[in-house]
Order: structure tokens, then sequence, then C-alpha cells
């Protein structure tokens, strides 16, 4: 049995007249009449009859009536409970841009209550996850903070030491020198994707431009390190693979921060951002 069978019913008794209900409900006649028969099939009683006079209920049609009315009303109401708890489900886009922003998401979500927070995770740029920042298709983005742009707001979450990442066995101890990767390629993401900010502080690590190579993805720069083609700068603890390596430069005390970045504080992220700070002791 379904509802709109019995709304097919409901409207019948009141029409008595099945051309008029199939107006009423924008269905076709054949359907109402098919629709009416598989009712009373499944209740094993007779609901209407037909006559000169057009269409009357039965006497058990009769009887049954008064109560599919309430069943109906009782199933608006409960339609109209639902919506509105919907309604009541708060809604957050959040926007990252990195793999140490995943890692804040993921433990942070182990705090999260979903029925009170509905969360739209979407992996974008630099550049494009701060330009749907801007029109409002995002409600927050998390990213480094070489990327602020001042116009937004912003919170510092966590702070991480910059490595050098290669291809295992690349150098041959865990701590090197400055010497040692100034002619090393150095994959970064290219300024469409990221901004021209990180690139503009690369003198500080004893790079060449000449031996910068741009790619489209931070899934592009790992395949070039993963091959031995380049090296990436890169968070500390960021990347898990085995064939990658994370080296410590000697004399390059370069610190990167990640931040949430928004247009306003609302309760919704101010929530998440609470659990993403609590996410965060965790990753010290």
């Amino acid at each position: 049995m379904r509802i709109n069978q019995l709304v097919i019913f409901s409207d019948v008794a009141k029409t008595k007249n099945i051309s008029a209900t199939a107006k009423n409900l924008f269905m076709t006649q054949p359907s109402v009449s098919q629709n009416l028969k598989a009712l009373e099939d499944e209740l094993g009683i007779e609901l209407i009859k037909r006559s000169n006079k057009g269409i009357e209920l039965t006497e058990v049609g009769k009887k049954v009536i008064e109560k599919i009315d309430m069943i109906i009303d009782d199933y608006n109401l409960f339609m109209q409970d639902i919506n509105d708890l919907k309604d009541n489900i708060n809604h957050l886009k959040v926007f990252y841009t990195g793999r140490l922003e995943h890692q804040i998401i993921a433990k942070a979500m182990n705090y999260i209550d979903l029925s009170e927070l509905n969360i739209n995770l979407v992996y974008e740029s630099f550049k494009d996850a701060e330009r749907r920042l801007d029109k409002n298709e995002a409600d927050i983005v998390m990213c480094p903070s070489f990327i602020y742009n001042e116009k937004f707001k912003y919170t510092k979450l966590l702070t991480r030491d910059v490595k050098v990442f290669a291809k295992k066995g690349t150098f041959a101890k865990d701590v090197i020198a400055k010497e040692e990767i100034k002619n090393k390629k150095l994959a970064i993401l290219n300024k469409e994707k990221a901004g021209d900010n990180f690139e503009k502080q690369l003198d500080t690590f004893g790079f060449e431009k000449k031996n910068i190579v741009h790619a489209d993805s931070i899934e592009s720069q790992l395949i070039l390190v993963e091959s031995g083609k380049a090296v990436v700068l890169m968070p500390a603890r960021s990347i898990k693979n085995d064939n990658i390596q994370e080296y410590t430069v000697k004399d390059m005390d370069y610190k990167m921060d990640f931040i949430a970045m928004y247009k306003k504080t609302t309760p919704e992220i101010d929530y998440f951002l609470k659990k993403c700070k609590h996410a965060c002791k965790e990753m010290l």
C-alpha cells in the first residue's frame, strides 16, 4: 500500500468522479482506476462501486474513508516534521588545499556530530579555494598561511617545520646541508594553482630559479619526487610514501603555519574550528 493510493481514494470519495480526480492529481483516468483496484486488492475489500449515477462508496468504503484521511493527515505532518529537521541541520562548506589540511579535518571529524552539522568537504587548489571563498561558494578554507588574503579573517591551527622530501636514498643522511640541495630540481605548484607568494621565498632555501619545476597538482609533484626527478618542500610528516623520504636541512629554520580562512564568524564555523584545534593538539 502506498500513500499515493490512499490520496487517490480520498479524492475520489470527494469528487465521486474518476475524471475529476485524475485532473486534480495530474494523472490519467486509467492510472487512477488502476491504483484504486490495486488498493482494493491489497486490502481485500471493495471500496467503490460504479453505477449510472457515477462513483459511490461501498458501506465499507464509507467506514474506512475517515481513517484513511487521518492517515494522510498524519503522513503530511510527519513529512513536515522531517523537512523541519532538515532545515534545522546546519551546513558548512569546507575547502582544503593539501595533505596536512586533510589530516587535520580527518582527525576533527572524530569529534563532530554530523546530526548537528552537515559538512561538505571539497579538495581544491589554493587559488581556486580562495576564489570560491570570495564568491561565497565556500564557508571556510583550510590552507597554508602563505596564501592568506587580508580581506578574509583567519585562525591559525598548526605550525610545522618545512622539510625536504626526496626519493628514498637520495641523500646519505637524514640531516643534510643546504649545499646538497642547491643543484636539485625543486617541484612547486604553478602560479595558477598556488599564487606566487611561496615562490618568492625560495631564495631562503638556497634553490636557484633555473632549477624550479612547476607542477599542476600535489600528485604531480609527488610523481616527480618518487621518480627521482625532483625534490619538494613540504610540512614535516605530511607525506606517507614508502618510496619517499623526509630530510632535515641544516640551518634552514623555516616553519609553515596552517590556517582556517573565512569571511565571517558563525556558530557553525566556531564549532568546526573548535574541533580542528582539538585535533591539532593530537598532531603536535
